[in-house]
């Protein structure tokens, strides 16, 4: 009898052998898994964006009240105080939106206004002539609130005198009182008036 050797039978599919095909579907397993972690994460870490930058906004108040031969009057209804402000370049930032004969007189710095100083000047307008009608020179506080997200500041800055000497109403040219200044960084707001120390908001 003769003997016939049996050799075994390697199975290939695709020219792929049994290994070679098991390495393949580890591989596109792995590849797989990959991916739907990866989708995963993507659905799980939001993007995050950048907070938006807030506006810094002042408001400008003389709403006090004085009597003068027993009758009482307000310093809203009696002056005017116009609110400019100005760049380094001498340049008004806010189309004068704080010198509309409003009381209180208010604005906002918004993050369009560039980087840098911007001083606060008081327009002394006009007090309907006090002196006029026989009541003597008044010394009016200012006050000056300033708020940025929910960080709040108030300012008493040195009062106005209602002597005419310092008001536009005799010659109709402006007289600037420097209230403070406010310097614009790209994080923020920084506010100095004389005898103050610095606030950042």
């Amino acid at each position: 009898m003769q003997n016939h050797h049996v050799r075994p039978l390697r199975i290939r599919l695709n020219g792929l052998s049994k290994v070679d095909l098991m390495k393949k579907c580890l591989f596109l397993v792995i590849v797989i898994f990959s991916n739907s972690c990866s989708e995963k994460l993507e659905e799980v870490i939001p993007v995050e964006e950048p907070a938006p930058f807030e506006s810094l906004r002042v408001v400008i108040d003389w709403d006090n009240t004085f009597e003068y031969e027993g009758i009482q009057y307000t310093y809203c209804a009696t002056m005017d105080i116009d609110v400019l402000v100005y760049n380094e370049f001498n340049q008004e930032v806010t189309d004068f939106a704080a010198a509309r004969s409003n009381c209180p007189e208010e604005f906002e710095l918004t993050a369009a206004v560039d980087n840098g100083k911007y001083t606060i000047y008081l327009n002394a307008y006009n007090h309907l002539e006090l002196s006029r009608f026989g009541i003597d020179p008044l010394n009016v506080p200012v006050s000056i609130f300033l708020s940025r997200n929910e960080k709040e500041h108030v300012s008493i800055i040195d009062t106005i005198s209602t002597n005419d000497s310092i008001w536009q109403i005799r010659d109709q040219r402006p007289v600037y009182i420097e209230a403070g200044i406010i310097t614009k960084t790209d994080i923020g707001f920084e506010w100095q008036v004389a005898g103050e120390e610095k606030v950042i908001f």
